[in-house]
């Protein structure tokens, strides 16, 4: 695949039962969930039904690779450019009420 969005089409195509994308849900839990820092055990609890343990470990992976997840000592932490960009959002959203 030739570049994220080819990686990221490809992966939402197996979402199990879930109707996001894996990597959406991943990325969206991680943020959530942070500064808590997940194991991928972690997230395949957390996120149980609604994506796939293959499904968690393939969006982890594609996220990693496109570099809006690092790991950490074994743990899933949202980059620091996804952490300013979504307290970004949230503050817009708030302003937006």
């Amino acid at each position: 695949m030739s570049n994220t969005t080819d990686v990221l089409a490809a992966s939402a195509a197996d979402t199990s039962s879930s109707t996001w994308p894996p990597e959406q849900a991943v990325l969206g839990h991680l943020l959530d969930a942070h500064p808590r820092r997940l194991a991928r055990s972690d997230l395949e609890v957390e996120l149980a039904p609604r994506v796939a343990p293959a499904a968690i470990d393939r969006a982890a992976g594609n996220l990693a690779k496109a570099g809006l997840i690092e790991v950490a000592d074994g743990a899933l932490v949202p980059a620091r450019a996804v952490l300013d960009f979504d307290a970004i959002d949230r503050s817009w959203q708030r302003e937006a009420r």
